[in-house]
């Protein structure tokens, strides 16, 4: 039996229009094929249509490109990846993001709102990274960090509850002297962080599915 999906055949989003459904995400999200007023096709989720996220296919911002005199910049690339790990499901961090229902403030799909909210405080080198990992991008939830801070805040990281704060398996494994082998068996187990920090390698219940 065939998934329903609301048919939206012949709706104008901005720029876009319906034309065929496209199946699905393996979280069930749908997707759509639309045409933009310069004729190009693009797939796009429908959440990301309804939600104002998308509204053309990229080429209702060339006019604006020329003149913020940015699209050249780290910048600039910052925003197109966030849109893109949100919107494309033919990216390889869309799981990681519109995947899970990870969007952006409609605001930021103008490059200057986004400009005007963030522009204090970066400097090259830093990353966009959202403060907290269960809500979207917007100028509340974001920060500018360096690599280090990011890679411990990734939602495809593993992360432990240990003295109060959420830590990667190689943080846990300097603060204990655990191996990250271990760490990783017992997370993978389904262990809770206090158990596995807390129970001794020579335990009975060192190999124990709980």
């Amino acid at each position: 039996m065939k998934r329903k999906y609301k048919d939206i055949t012949g709706q104008r989003f901005g720029h876009l229009t319906a034309i065929a459904y496209a199946g699905s995400t393996k979280e069930g999200r749908a997707k759509w094929l639309c045409e933009c007023n310069c004729g190009n096709r693009i797939t796009v989720l429908l959440t990301s249509l309804t939600g104002g996220n998308t509204t053309s296919c990229g080429c209702a911002l060339k006019g604006k490109i020329t003149t913020h005199g940015k699209s050249n910049t780290k910048f600039y690339r910052v925003w197109l990846s966030m849109k893109t790990r949100c919107n494309n499901p033919h990216s390889n961090r869309f799981k990681y993001y519109g995947g899970k229902g990870i969007t952006y403030d409609s605001n930021w799909e103008d490059f200057e709102n986004f400009y005007a909210d963030m522009h204090e405080g970066y400097s090259e080198g830093l990353s966009l990274d959202r403060i907290d990992r269960e809500k979207g991008y917007s100028k509340d939830n974001c920060r500018w960090v360096g690599i280090t801070t990011q890679n411990n805040n990734k939602s495809d990281n593993l992360l432990i509850l240990y003295q109060g704060k959420l830590h990667s398996p190689k943080e846990i494994a300097e603060l204990t002297g655990l191996s990250r082998s271990v760490i990783y068996n017992r997370i993978h187990a389904g262990w809770s962080g206090e158990k596995i920090i807390s129970t001794p390698l020579m335990s009975k219940f060192a190999n124990k599915n709980k």
